[in-house]
């Protein structure tokens, strides 16, 4: 998914057409779903890091690969690892049938902290979250991450979301702007060397961008196109796209730190999801957690073992997921 695509749902109408008629982004059509299909929840645990008293949480126990299913447990294990998750699921009732989605990853959570687990029912119900997730087949962990916070509680949905405006401006200086939420930011990284250079190309404008219809200029015209953050996420997920359009893997190295200061705020590091192999259709997935305890983590299905500061700097991230380190959501003013 290119910069171009980051749309997720508009809120207000826009004077723009794009008359190249494409189909709408995976992004998109997430949303959507998760607005039609998300669990309500009936009551929000606002907890957004550990409290005192769990401070010393040891990190989870292992999950089962049950057939192709590294994809699942590292996002897994980043998930149940995420303190306002944890509270959501564990102190929260909800709203549910049978079978429920919130209730397997709940499931999957308790099993993790008590010993090894093997997250039969949640895999059982993957098609669920997808028809495309089929069993002992390789999926992308970023799109079962995106789907899934559309089929499980809003309490945990809540926590990724954020709001992002998108301004559209012709030639002539007509402007649209809507404002869209947004669940996790995909950076480009043909270009950059570091996350913190991806995210200042996503938000540099794009200019000259040519198949938009201009309702006030009665033709097709080429466009600039600017994004800008209306709102913070509790939790900021980020996806490096190492994958072009062939599939094929862009095996560079991203510098990444613990602190990332968006919008003159600071986001703590706490998860990674890497990617090992060569191609989105094979390789294998691990993910790197830093526990309640402080201590970082490497999660590779069943076997989970300390890892070193200086390890995890060494890193090839496909995903990384961050906490808001201060209370207030704001957003500072340029």
């Amino acid at each position: 998914m290119n910069k171009n695509q980051q749309v997720f749902a508009t809120s207000s109408p826009s004077i723009f057409v794009d008359s190249s008629k494409k189909s709408e982004s995976d992004a998109k059509s997430i949303a959507m779903a998760s607005e039609k299909t998300g669990m309500k929840s009936c009551v929000t645990i606002k907890e957004t890091r550990w409290r005192v008293s769990d401070s010393g949480l040891p990190m989870t126990r292992g999950l089962q690969n049950l057939g192709n299913t590294c994809y699942m447990n590292s996002l897994l294990q980043v998930l149940i690892n995420t303190p306002g998750v944890h509270y959501q699921l564990h102190e929260n009732r909800h709203e549910c049938g049978s079978p429920c989605l919130t209730c397997d990853l709940r499931q999957v959570s308790e099993m993790a902290r008590r010993g090894g687990a093997a997250p039969r029912s949640l895999v059982s119900h993957l098609p669920m979250v997808s028809k495309t997730f089929k069993p002992f087949r390789q999926q992308d962990p970023h799109e079962l991450f995106l789907l899934l916070l559309g089929k499980v509680d809003a309490g945990v949905k809540s926590l990724f979301e954020g709001k992002l405006n998108s301004t559209v401006t012709c030639s002539k200086s007509h402007a649209s702007s809507t404002v869209e939420p947004f669940f996790n930011l995909s950076l480009d990284i043909s270009s950059s060397s570091s996350l913190q250079g991806a995210l200042t190309q996503f938000f540099t404008p794009d200019s000259n961008i040519p198949g938009y219809n201009c309702v006030q200029c009665h033709k097709k015209v080429s466009i600039s196109k600017k994004y800008s953050l209306d709102s913070l996420p509790s939790v900021l997920s980020i996806q490096l796209n190492r994958f072009n359009a062939f599939a094929q893997k862009i095996n560079k190295n991203i510098k990444f730190d613990d602190l990332l200061k968006v919008n003159g705020q600071d986001f703590e590091l706490y998860g990674i999801v890497e990617h090992l192999g060569g191609s989105i259709n094979s390789g294998h997935y691990i993910a790197y957690v830093k526990a309640p305890n402080g201590s970082w983590y490497k999660a590779d299905d069943s076997f989970v073992s300390t890892s070193r500061v200086d390890q995890i700097k060494n890193v090839r991230p496909y995903l990384l997921f961050y906490l808001l380190k201060s209370k207030e959501k704001k957003i500072e003013k340029s």
